[in-house]
């Protein structure tokens, strides 16, 4: 748990999310996302709203001296249950940090509490253990939620209708209108029909609404975790939508409906799609329907007036032009009876509502008025004559429309008469005369005639046109004996109808029980009722650099002027997360709603973690300000060079840089600011660095990067897990510590070459192969291990080595078993140097296994057309490759063969030969991917060991350029010293045994 003081969320939980909390038959990759459930607040004021001096509830309290006295560490704290800002104050208070003081307090709480005082226990899940048995069981009880937990989307001013029919995000640029007051859900989507000016077409996917643009490494990676915000990046899967409802990740809170998926496009507001919003498993359908009841209405009658009052500009998927044909009022005429409500909902004040006559529906005008409209006499008195109307109920008066005196030349929306006929009423109507209230249990609105009973003050609700009656001052002068006190500090008293109503009427939040709920960054208020404005990022890495490195990635939403919005960091070891096929990370924006005229951007740093070292930035510009989610996939690629650097100044206290995905471009650069620096050009000074631990690095006020076996917001929480006696990787293997948030006290070992397993304490096999005198030795080559005895089905180990100059032999080490091994000297030349028959010699070198193999001309592999005649040769592969059996057979001497697609190698069974042939990807080279080209200049073929996940880079340089990334050339100036000797330098050879022309 932790606190975020400085935004609007505090006292967060982060919940890894666990891939089984729904059972998919999910064979892909994993995702990697944090979820953070945080007390999230609806604005900005309420932040002034601390909660008073805190009591313990649960618990015995401690302070920072005794805790030393007892030689208490920090990492016992959060064994307990301690939040990590408590416990970071610990840590600093103990290496002697002068914000914090040994009064300071730390709460043991008793079982089922937490918080840093205690004050927090989970209440419909007591008897759940841990936060991820506290999550599996929410969602799975969301299958029986109630119609009250739909969400909505209120940071736009949309007016679909009564008060429970409310805006979801999915809903915002769908191509429907649903807001009546303008169409504003609609307003400026047209922007994304010009969306294909914005993407490069070679290299990104468009997604169907426009809305994002993808690389192409995310098109079609994943079934059940697509990119595009529309899923169209992926093929249809019906299996993931339908349980949405029971999923928090990514793949169901931060998409909208398969516009491929037929009639199934109606949002639930979960990530769940269905065809009809009644099958909604969250009753999603159940509020539509109990707010817009046809009741004794047709559905014809019903959808003729939905156009013709313009409530909707659509009737399912048609348009109402299409849908009427211009004559609306004619199918109102025949559809609806003589005399009809509608809406058939109360339009103000929870008791006015008005009446139609069919007859009143003009055909020439194509409009409607309504014929009257209707009150409660108990709740307003109106000096205009009213009529008995047998249709409404008995307590309710009705005035013929025409006697408010409202003038409409046009048809209105139903919108405009709704705000028109509410904000009469609520200007004239008064429930007393005005000699009444002279009474003194009665309360006279200000600049009104209307009296009120006194017991309606302070009560959550509105009578007064000014809303003085919820203003009123001395409310705890009221001789009330009933309401209830807020603290003495905001002398309030409120109406006993408003204690424990959900809603927080206290300053403190003292007239509800201290039940809170914890929202993840998508929702927001104390329901979490409420639709977040948000960035959700999926992240994919590639590493280029070094796969042993520990890389720090710190991710921010940043404005036009540089101010952060948000961030995230994350710890990446390609060795252990490469399998983890993306990133998804959630940015959230400073207020709500978000600045509008600002433009905003993703900005990516990644730090060495083990020296803290700065590898390199990116930005990703938010095109859509007006969307609501911003969906966005980006590919990154970490390479070896460092970042080019530019001329600005920075104001003297940074440095610039150029973003790496924009090196062409010299207007886009990157103050990267001296610590105690920030801004966008590094001229806003902060104190804030005291913050961060001294021996971590102060990226800007409040980020802290911290070295590799230190964690927490200021670095301060070390983790002892590698020094402990099961922590210690072995033969100087790197322990590097599971980031707590996703596995406490857990370590990677990344191992040295020549060993591996987890703790490295495994010795690798290792190979040594040498060429015979008469093979002509190339400067590097590739080394085929095949590992599955079942042939057909291999993806073998490709090993890349460069071969020393004036050596005729190579080494290397592998944890692979296998069964055949194949070398590649050039194009087309192919060697068989291993197969588990060979008596191979078999060493012990320092006790490890070693195999000493040989390149030798009687193994070459040869060329099957050099083996089959013409007529063969010119069949179909299909069809030729049944007669592979031949060259075997017919050459006892041949090693192996090859063709475009396979390779073969000669086999003895039982006094015969066969031919075994698989795919073993020789003529489908592993080039790099990415913009860096593994690091590789000067027009180098760039090759990686594995397609997925590579452990090892080889730069092939193009004629006269050397070096590990061929950044060195012979052209221009004759050959150079450097050039001249550099391949006659052997590696790992003492000096004195060096070549005579080096010493």
């Amino acid at each position: 748990q932790y606190d975020n003081p400085t935004s609007l969320q505090y006292d967060c939980l982060d919940y890894y999310v666990e891939e089984d909390i729904v059972s998919y038959n999910n064979p892909e990759p994993l995702a990697y996302q944090l979820i953070a459930y945080c007390i999230r607040l609806e604005n900005r004021s309420e932040l002034s709203k601390t909660l008073p001096a805190k009591h313990l509830i649960k618990g015995r309290s401690f302070n920072f001296i005794d805790l030393n006295n007892q030689n208490i560490t920090g990492e016992q704290l959060l064994d307990w249950a301690a939040t990590i800002e408590l416990v970071e104050r610990y840590e600093a208070y103990l290496v002697g940090d002068s914000t914090t003081n040994g009064s300071d307090l730390y709460y043991n709480c008793t079982n089922d509490w937490f918080g840093n005082a205690c004050e927090y226990s989970f209440y419909q899940a007591k008897d759940k253990r841990t936060l991820i048995d506290v999550v599996y069981y929410t969602f799975n009880e969301k299958e029986f939620a109630s119609p009250e937990h739909v969400s909505c989307y209120k940071l736009l001013e949309c007016k679909r209708g009564p008060s429970a029919l409310c805006l979801d995000w999915r809903e915002i640029c769908d191509g429907k209108i649903y807001c009546l007051n303008t169409g504003i859900d609609e307003e400026n989507c047209w922007q994304l029909e010009n969306s294909n000016a914005f993407i490069n077409s070679k290299n990104e996917f468009l997604c169907h609404n426009g809305m994002q643009s993808i690389s192409r490494s995310f098109y079609r990676n994943g079934l059940y975790n697509p990119d595009c915000i529309d899923r169209t990046d992926e093929a249809h899967n019906v299996e993931y939508w339908e349980n949405c409802f029971r999923d928090p990740a990514f793949r169901c809170e931060e998409h909208t409906c398969h516009p491929g998926l037929g009639e199934a496009r109606l949002n639930c507001g979960d990530g769940e799609c269905v065809d009809d919003l009644h099958k909604c498993t969250n009753q999603r359908g159940v509020i539509n329907t109990a707010e817009w009841a046809l009741l004794d209405i047709s559905e014809l009658c019903w959808n003729g007036m939905v156009c013709l009052t313009k409530m909707k500009k659509y009737i399912g998927d048609e348009t109402c032009g299409l849908y009427c044909y211009g004559e609306c009022a004619i199918n109102v005429k025949i559809d609806c009876k003589p005399i009809f409500r509608f809406p058939t909902d109360f339009i103000a004040l929870n008791h006015v509502f008005l009446l139609y006559m069919k007859e009143s529906a003009d055909e020439e005008n194509e409009r409607i008025l309504p014929s009257y409209i209707c009150y409660d006499p108990q709740q307003c008195s109106i000096a205009l004559p009213s009529v008995n109307m047998s249709l409404v109920q008995h307590k309710s008066s009705c005035v013929n429309f025409k006697k408010f005196g409202f003038q409409y030349e046009y048809q209105p929306t139903l919108l405009e008469l709704i705000v028109m006929i509410e904000h009469y009423f609520i200007s004239e109507c008064a429930t007393t005369s005005t000699s009444q209230c002279h009474d003194v249990s009665l309360y006279q609105c200000i600049n009104s005639s209307k009296c009120i009973s006194k017991r309606r003050l302070v009560d959550g609700i509105q009578d007064c046109i000014s809303n003085d009656d919820e203003l009123f001052a001395d409310s705890c002068l009221l001789n009330d004996t009933f309401r209830f006190q807020c603290s003495e500090k905001e002398n309030k008293c409120i109406s006993p109808i408003l204690i424990n109503d959900g809603r927080s009427n206290c300053e403190f939040d003292e007239d509800e029980k201290k039940q809170r709920c914890l929202c993840p960054p998508s929702y927001y208020g104390h329901l979490c009722q409420y639709q977040n404005q948000r960035v959700s990022l999926t992240l994919k890495i590639v590493n280029d650099a070094d796969w042993r490195t520990v890389f720090n990635i710190v991710t921010m939403l940043i404005d036009n002027e540089g101010t952060i919005q948000s961030h995230d960091q994350i710890l990446y070891v390609q060795k252990f997360d490469c399998n983890l096929v993306n990133f998804n990370i959630y940015l959230l924006y400073r207020s709500r709603p978000k600045d509008i005229m600002k433009n905003y951007s993703i900005q990516i740093h990644v730090y060495d973690k083990q020296t803290l070292e700065y590898r390199g930035s990116w930005l990703f510009p938010l095109v859509y300000t007006f969307l609501p989610v911003h969906r966005m996939a980006i590919e990154i690629t970490i390479s070896s060079y460092r970042p080019l650097r530019c001329s600005f100044a920075c104001n003297h206290h940074g440095e610039c840089v150029k973003y790496i995905n924009h090196n062409d471009e010299n207007s886009l650069y990157y103050c990267r600011c001296n610590p105690g620096w920030s801004g966008k050009d590094c001229t806003i000074k902060h104190d804030t660095c005291n913050l961060c631990a001294r021996d971590s690095l102060c990226m800007y006020p409040n980020i802290c990067v911290c070295p590799l076996g230190k964690e927490g917001p200021r670095c301060y929480l070390k983790s002892t897990t590698c020094s402990s006696p099961l922590g210690r990787c072995q033969n100087g293997g790197l322990c590097i510590p599971s980031d707590m948030r996703r596995r406490k006290n857990y370590i990677y070992c990344l191992c040295p070459e020549g060993f591996s397993n987890g703790i490295c304490s495994e010795l690798d096999l290792k190979i040594r192969i040498e060429f015979h005198s008469n093979i002509e030795i190339p400067q590097s080559t590739i080394i085929y291990l095949i590992q599955n005895t079942i042939m057909t089905t291999n993806k073998p180990v490709s090993i890349y080595k460069k071969i020393p100059f004036d050596q005729n032999s190579i080494s290397f080490y592998t944890p692979n078993r296998f069964f055949l091994a194949f070398m590649a000297l050039s194009i087309n030349e192919y060697y068989l140097t291993y197969t588990i028959h060979d008596n191979n010699p078999l060493m012990n070198e320092n006790n490890r296994s070693t195999i000493l193999m040989r390149v030798q001309l009687d193994r070459r592999c040869r060329h099957v057309r050099e083996l089959l005649n013409r007529t063969l040769m010119s069949l179909p592969l299909l069809r030729r490759i049944k007669y592979y059996q031949l060259p075997c057979k017919q050459r006892w001497n041949l090693a192996c063969f090859y063709d475009e697609k396979y390779m073969c190698y000669c086999m003895n069974r039982n006094e015969s030969r066969e031919a075994q042939c698989f795919t073993m990807g020789h003529n489908e080279m592993n080039s790099c991917h990415g913009i860096s080209n593994g690091g590789c200049l000067n027009g180098a073929r760039c090759f990686q060991d594995q397609l997925i996940c590579p452990t090892m880079v080889t730069c092939v340089c193009a004629e006269c350029f050397y070096g590990k990334h061929c950044q060195f050339t012979t052209q221009g100036f004759g050959l150079s010293l450097d050039a001249i000797l550099g391949y006659q330098i052997q590696s790992n050879v003492s000096f004195l045994r060096q070549p005579l022309v080096i010493k």
